[in-house]
């Protein structure tokens, strides 16, 4: 038992293995798995004992923010597993939020069109697909996650619709699968790109095992090969962030930050799409569901950045 009065609770090797498994259960991120057990293990080789004292000392350190994630992190293993321990936080001061960097619509087109081909279509695929992905999301991607046979035949069936195709985010942010749309001129570019590549199968789709993007002299098979001792998790993690690396640095850096002349992060692609989208009209439950957001919380964020919203709220308001 790790409890030794209600108020302690004892740091070994045997829990910190139990609260790996409890992390696999919840479906964290590899990374994110790794970060925690190894702040774990450096509180466990300082302290041994968890306590109240101890964790005012933890929580004064510089990695305060992931320090305070891992003990909350032991709160809640604690209350899934009925263990009589907890720690309270007491309320520090508050660090202030800093809105994400949003591009106007102007400004993405700038990027695009600044990109080589075929990276030009991630740029797309990052900002247009739902209300924007991941690149970690995108770095994975084979043509298999977009449903081809629907969108050919539905195009086909009515070729002056020009339908929006669907493509399957396999074990997005918290190992979560979700469905988000495609436009129509993305598809096509895609499918275009796909023919000239010559892997079209014999029913004229993209071969489903077949990965759209390569980074560098990099590719997904030959990298299985090279980190044969790795676990599934491990490989995958480190695949996207070798792959990241060259595409923020060969393309990112290289093209598009020269392009709009500034610094950009390749995530405020997704910030902005989701803003664009909440000017729009569209409702923040739907914004929230194409995200992959758990919480609403999370996407209000949209809701407090756009400037045009702002503008909006105010009309009519005169001045003094």
């Amino acid at each position: 038992m790790f409890v030794i009065n209600k108020m302690e609770l004892e740091l070994t090797d045997g829990l910190l293995e139990k609260i790996a498994y409890y992390m696999n259960d919840r479906g964290l991120a590899y990374r994110t798995k790794i970060e925690y057990l190894n702040a774990l293990k450096l509180i466990k080789k300082k302290y041994k004992i968890l306590n109240q004292k101890n964790s005012k000392l933890i929580l004064g350190k510089r990695t305060q923010n992931r320090n305070k994630a891992t003990l909350s992190l032991i709160n809640d293993y604690c209350l899934d597993n009925e263990i009589d321990f907890n720690i309270r936080f007491t309320k520090g001061r508050i660090k202030r939020r800093r809105f994400p960097e949003i591009f106007t619509k102007e400004e993405i087109k700038i990027i695009i069109d600044s990109t080589p081909k075929p990276y030009n279509l991630m740029i797309r695929i990052i900002y247009s697909c739902g209300a924007g992905l991941r690149i970690s999301e995108v770095i994975m991607l084979t043509y298999g996650n977009f449903s081809w046979g629907t969108w050919l035949k539905r195009n086909e069936e009515e070729p002056e619709s020009k339908i929006d195709g669907i493509l399957k985010i396999k074990q997005g942010k918290g190992g979560k699968d979700r469905l988000v749309n495609v436009p129509y001129s993305l598809m096509k570019d895609l499918y275009d790109f796909a023919k000239e590549q010559e892997i079209l199968d014999e029913m004229q789709y993209p071969s489903s095992n077949m990965r759209i993007f390569k980074f560098g002299y990099l590719d997904y098979e030959n990298f299985i090969k090279k980190t044969s001792g790795f676990s599934k998790d491990k490989k995958k993690a480190e695949y996207i962030r070798t792959c990241y690396d060259w595409f923020k640095y060969n393309i990112v850096k290289k093209y598009c930050a020269k392009a709009i002349g500034r610094k950009i992060k390749i995530h405020s692609l997704r910030h902005s799409r989701a803003t664009h989208l909440y000017e729009e009209g569209v409702p923040l439950e739907k914004i929230q569901k194409l995200l992959g957001h758990e919480n609403i919380q999370t996407t209000l964020i949209y809701a407090q950045i756009s400037e045009k919203e702002t503008l909006r709220s105010m009309k009519g308001i005169k001045e003094i």
